[in-house]
């Protein structure tokens, strides 16, 4: 149509591509590339699990940002010159009112408010998980033999932890205690309880957990 219609309400809706789309296999095999080339295996692969990402850990899919997409979905008809429009949501809306409102003098910023996603949009398995890193809890500390070091490895994926000094080490008895003896002679008592505490790294029995740090 040549005459621009007005607007009323969404005409748009966001979701992911669906299982089949040409979009949900380019972005599946986007996904599964790894490094910073991309393979030329395309025609060669066995598409079979569209928007992988969903199974995959919020940290896992921060980290390969880029390689997934949404789909915008016209709801109705789409007239030539129409404006392009999605529901940001109630509360974005009560936001905008209470904003739009104040006198501008009384406006402390610009207008930001998070947008709403399509209800079940995101799986169970992003909800209400962490996406900070988190290092799992090692068993029996208390058995580590002298002289033994075990790697580190994230609570989320079960991975070793990328810092070459991130492991449990195996020391004798009073090592915390000679530790800090030694730090009260040099005058470095704060550094050794930044080490202990904000590098949360613990103490239980014989065994220490050594993160990020290296004795001399």
């Amino acid at each position: 149509m040549s005459i621009k219609p007005k607007s009323k309400g969404a005409n748009v809706k966001v979701q992911w591509p669906k299982d089949g789309s040409n979009s949900a296999k380019l972005f599946e095999w986007t996904y599964s590339q790894t490094g910073n080339h991309f393979s030329t295996n395309f025609d060669k692969m066995n598409f079979k699990s569209p928007n992988p990402w969903l199974n995959d850990h919020p940290i896992d899919v921060i980290e390969r940002s880029g390689k997934l997409a949404f789909e915008y979905v016209a709801l109705r008809d789409i007239h030539n010159g129409e404006e392009i429009l999605i529901d940001y949501g109630d509360l974005w809306e009560e936001a905008w009112k209470e904003y739009s409102g104040r006198h501008p003098y009384a406006r402390d910023s610009l207008f930001r408010h998070a947008i709403n996603v399509p209800e079940s949009l995101f799986p169970d398995n992003w909800l209400n998980t962490t996406d900070k890193y988190e290092i799992a809890e090692l068993q029996d500390l208390d058995a580590l033999p002298r002289g033994v070091a075990l790697p580190m490895t994230w609570k989320h994926n079960g991975k070793p932890v990328g810092s070459k000094y991130a492991y449990v080490v195996g020391l004798e008895k009073g090592f915390s205690d000679k530790f800090l003896e030694y730090s009260e002679q040099k005058g470095v008592v704060e550094l050794y309880r930044k080490l202990l505490t904000e590098q949360e790294v613990s103490f239980r029995g014989d065994a220490h957990i050594i993160c990020d740090m290296l004795l001399y």
